[in-house]
C-alpha cells in the first residue's frame, strides 16, 4: 500500500508477553539469527526501493494464492520460496532473491505440472 509505517490490527498491539518466556525465546532464537545474518546481507539489489516493493510484493502475493491450492504436499515449496523472498527484501540481498525468484518459478512449474497431470489422468479415466 506505500506505506512507510508497518500497521498491526489492535488485537495484536494489545498481546503481551511475560520477560521470562521472552528471554528463553530470545536465548533459543539469536544463535540462529547471527548464522541467518552471516549468510544474507545487502548486495547486487537490483531495484529502486518503491518499485521493487509493489514488484516483490505482487511476486509474494501469487505465491500465498499457490499456498492455499489444495494440492497434496503442494504448498511448502511456494511457502518456502515467499519467506526466502521475504527475507531477501528485508536485507536487500539480491542474490538471494535471485534464488527465491528461481525456487518460485519452480514451484509454480511443480504445481502446474500436478495440475496438468492430473487432469489428463481425469480425462484418461473418463474415456
Amino acid at each position: 500500500m506505500g506505506n512507510r509505517t508497518v500497521w498491526l490490527p489492535q488485537f495484536l498491539l494489545n498481546k503481551a508477553i511475560g520477560a521470562d518466556k521472552f528471554r528463553h525465546m530470545s536465548e533459543r532464537l539469536i544463535p540462529r539469527l547471527i548464522w541467518l545474518e552471516r549468510l544474507i546481507k545487502p548486495r547486487y539489489w537490483p531495484f529502486a526501493r518503491d518499485h521493487a516493493d509493489r514488484v516483490i510484493g505482487l511476486a509474494a502475493l501469487i505465491l500465498s494464492i499457490a499456498v492455499t491450492l489444495p494440492i497434496p504436499l503442494g504448498n511448502w515449496f511456494p511457502a518456502f520460496s515467499c519467506a526466502l523472498v521475504g527475507l531477501a527484501l528485508s536485507e536487500r540481498d539480491g542474490v538471494l532473491l535471485g534464488i527465491a525468484v528461481a525456487c518460485g518459478v519452480l514451484s509454480l512449474m511443480v504445481i502446474a505440472g500436478v495440475v496438468i497431470g492430473a487432469s489428463m489422468m481425469a480425462g484418461a479415466v473418463m474415456h
